[in-house]
């Protein structure tokens, strides 16, 4: 080893060893996660660029009504964010 080269072990506390250890594990889990996320957006075109793939109408309908109803009504001021003219 050159005089340049340091160990991490040589440099952090022993305790910070598991706490580094559970964010390596976090960062392997996100990257498993991206790897499928990709996988499976490749997939989706594929299947646009092919002309294969189809919307179900209905679902996506009834998809966008449920979420509607469990998010409820927004208030006034939220719908009406738009200045008023002439004030």
């Amino acid at each position: 080893m050159s005089t340049m080269e340091v160990k991490i072990k040589d440099v952090l506390p022993a305790s910070a060893e598991v706490p580094l250890m559970k964010l390596s594990s976090v960062l392997n889990g996100l990257e498993h996660g991206a790897s499928a996320m990709r996988h499976h957006v490749v997939q989706a075109m594929t299947a646009v660029k092919s002309g294969k793939y189809t919307i179900d109408a209905s679902a996506v309908s009834r998809s966008i009504i449920g979420e509607s109803v469990v998010s409820g009504p927004r208030s006034r001021s939220a719908r009406n964010t738009s200045p008023k003219l002439g004030s």
